[in-house]
């Protein structure tokens, strides 16, 4: 049988899985398995072909013009080992060429013996203040500062991407976001913003993971200004005389962290515009070369110089150029910060749970629950 004819048939055994789940084998299937080995018997492929492969991945430039990230490689080579690995279930290979050697592997470092610079883990946990410069820096580079809340809400929360696009405030007892005059203010995560195929729409939080996050009263007070600055609507096409994002949302559009023009952010697009020049202090590469972001001199941090004109280039008119803040920073490092400072502030563990939208493991999940003096 050959390969492509088993991913056919094994794409319709997956059963019911979420949509960003079944797009992303897609890229990896239609980007990079099939381009590698397409037209081969499943019992052809050997684990030699297969290594050199996963090693060549990182090597190759993606559509975007910078070399493939080396977490695409492994990815790819785990789905391989997925769909091979079932194919051996189905009695259609007796072996998973695709399977990763086991046990040491190349040079090992002395017992004891750390690297004489500390090595950045693959989450970035940022401090409090780096998160609020980092907040100031999107919004200066975006010139709005909507984007300077929505990154402090980002970090304060530890909404996923897709939650933090999907939040929406109005004056009423219906609103997911309550800001009462005496008490905890709360945002209830109720629904995620997911783009498939281009398209956006609004559907549960991953894995079902309704919540209600308790605001600290700083990020209340500016969630307020949000809600009374919002956008009337988003500039998604209406379906129905609705914004077609709004999915089985019955309620009006009322988006708080949207883009100047309506539209609802992109993950890649708003990390290459703000988030990494505003983290690194450099734009992301462009024929091979980052450029630094040119700032005039004051008001502190610097305003960023966008462009120059036809006289003068922007490193002319600039004053100064913006230090490294955090090093290399993801959307996603928002969640495993707060994580972190939950952790650290010594909060239960139950809380912590609750926030992230994960389940207490075992009989802990039976008994223990979140009360008022917790919060």
């Amino acid at each position: 049988m050959l390969l492509e004819e088993w991913i056919d048939l094994w794409v319709g055994m997956l059963g019911d899985i979420e949509p960003t789940t079944r797009a992303k084998y897609k890229y990896f299937v239609e980007g990079h398995i099939l381009p590698a080995f397409q037209g081969r018997q499943l019992g052809s492929l050997t684990f030699e072909e297969i290594e050199m492969w996963d090693r060549t991945i990182p090597t190759k430039i993606s559509a975007r013009g910078r070399p493939y990230a080396p977490s695409i490689a492994t990815s790819a080579r785990s789905l391989l080992i997925t769909i091979l690995g079932d194919a051996v279930h189905a009695g259609k290979i007796d072996r998973n060429p695709a399977e990763r050697r086991k046990g040491r592997r190349g040079r090992m470092r002395a017992r004891g013996r750390t690297p004489s610079q500390a090595q950045q883990a693959s989450a970035n946990v940022i401090t409090p203040l780096q998160a609020l410069c980092l907040a100031e820096r999107c919004a200066l580079l975006s010139g709005h500062d909507i984007d300077f809340v929505m990154n402090v809400f980002a970090a304060w929360t530890g909404v996923r991407w897709g939650e933090l696009l999907a939040v929406e405030g109005w004056k009423g007892k219906d609103s997911p976001l309550q800001i009462p005059k005496t008490g905890i203010a709360t945002y209830a995560v109720d629904w995620q913003l997911r783009e498939l195929g281009g398209v956006v729409r609004k559907s549960a939080p991953k894995d079902g993971s309704y919540r209600v996050l308790d605001l600290p009263p700083f990020l209340a007070d500016l969630m307020r200004w949000a809600m009374d600055s919002r956008q009337e609507t988003c500039s998604c096409p209406l379906s129905n005389g609705r914004p077609a994002c709004k999915g089985d949302d019955r309620t009006p559009a009322n988006y708080l962290f949207l883009g100047p023009r309506g539209g609802h952010h992109r993950r890649s697009n708003y990390a290459d515009r703000y988030l990494t020049p505003a983290a690194e202090g450099l734009h992301p590469a462009r024929n091979g070369v980052r450029q630094p972001v040119y700032v005039t001199a004051g008001p502190w941090p610097g305003i960023p110089i966008r462009k120059g004109n036809r006289k003068t280039k922007a490193a002319d008119l600039a004053e100064g150029t913006w230090p490294n803040l955090t090093g290399k920073f993801k959307p996603h490092d928002d969640r495993h910060t707060h994580a972190t400072w939950l952790d650290a502030a010594e909060v239960s563990k139950v809380i912590q749970m609750d926030r992230r939208g994960h389940a207490m493991q075992g009989m802990d999940r039976v008994y223990m629950r979140v009360t008022a003096r917790m919060r």
